[in-house]
């Protein structure tokens, strides 16, 4: 990372800026990037496990796709059983085009 900004700072001095003119481009957040599709799901498994105090999602197991129209998330997460033992499950989000949630599934 140090070289690429060691680089672009080398070239831009050697190009140098032919303009005194600098244009805003407006970027459109997306509401649907795997990050934000995560954020809204995870709440949503929480609240449906027996202990949610319990609940420890692995951020580094998110996988998203766009499947018939929706937008999938799914990461895996600790959690408690009913006999107090932590176990290793599956959460499952799907959304609609716009975001909007519609439904969840525990594996």
């Amino acid at each position: 990372m140090k070289k690429i900004i060691t680089a672009l700072v080398l070239a831009m001095t050697v190009v140098g800026c032919s303009s005194d003119k600098v244009e805003a481009v407006e970027v459109e957040e997306s509401k649907t990037t795997p990050a934000k599709l995560y954020m809204a799901c995870t709440p949503k498994i929480q609240e449906q496990l027996k202990n949610p105090k319990s609940f420890d999602p692995d951020p580094l197991t998110i996988k998203s796709g766009f499947v018939d129209g929706m937008h999938i998330v799914g990461f895996k997460f600790y959690a408690q059983n009913s006999f107090g033992g932590e176990i290793m499950q599956q959460g499952i989000c799907s959304f609609d085009e716009d975001a909007n949630f519609l439904e969840y599934e525990i594996v």
